[in-house]
């Protein structure tokens, strides 16, 4: 399972929507009190150190969530589970995320992420900051499947379509819960 780490930094720990518009309900998956896992991305983002990307609602009111972040990192023979913060302002069609940290550094991500699809139980994140030619994407699900059929059709539409060379990996829940 090779993961994209740019969409890591696409969910920040405290999530603040924008719920004054039509557009309240816009990235259901990240609104919801549920956890998203990490199932897709641009292969130009390969880092085989990486794996069982998930991110957790904590805590939430009616203009904020709070997310954990967690993620297993390699080492040459052992795994080490890492839980780490976010902050993030969601906007109708953008993701912002802020301010710079540990993670931003480590995994070399933008602080702008274009939202490019969502669906209750799936959305598509890529990178919006300008530094790439064609942005590579992240596709995350609400919940784990190494099973490429349970993403919904249009979602793998966009996926494939608009993200260079996307890959799906899936999530192996009981590979990732054997690495704790």
């Amino acid at each position: 399972m090779k993961l994209f780490v740019s969409g890591l930094l696409a969910l920040y720990v405290f999530v603040h929507f924008n719920t004054s518009t039509i557009y309240a309900d816009i990235i259901e998956p990240l609104k919801k009190n549920n956890t998203v896992y990490l199932v897709g991305y641009s292969a130009g983002w390969y880092n085989d150190s990486w794996e069982c990307i998930k991110s957790t609602a904590v805590n939430s009111t009616d203009n904020w969530m709070e997310r954990i972040l967690y993620f297993a990192f390699r080492t040459t023979s052992y795994w080490i589970n890492v839980s780490v913060g976010f902050e993030i302002t969601l906007n109708t069609s953008y993701i912002t995320v802020g301010p710079e940290g540990w993670v931003q550094g480590q995994f070399n991500a933008g602080d702008i992420y274009s939202i490019l699809i969502y669906t209750n139980d799936s959305f598509v994140l890529s990178d919006s900051t300008g530094r790439f030619s064609n942005p590579p994407c992240s596709l995350w699900m609400t919940r784990p499947t190494t099973n490429i059929s349970e993403v919904p059709e249009t979602t793998n539409a966009t996926f494939f379509g608009r993200c260079p060379n996307a890959t799906f990996f899936g999530y192996d829940n009981s590979f990732c819960l054997a690495q704790k």
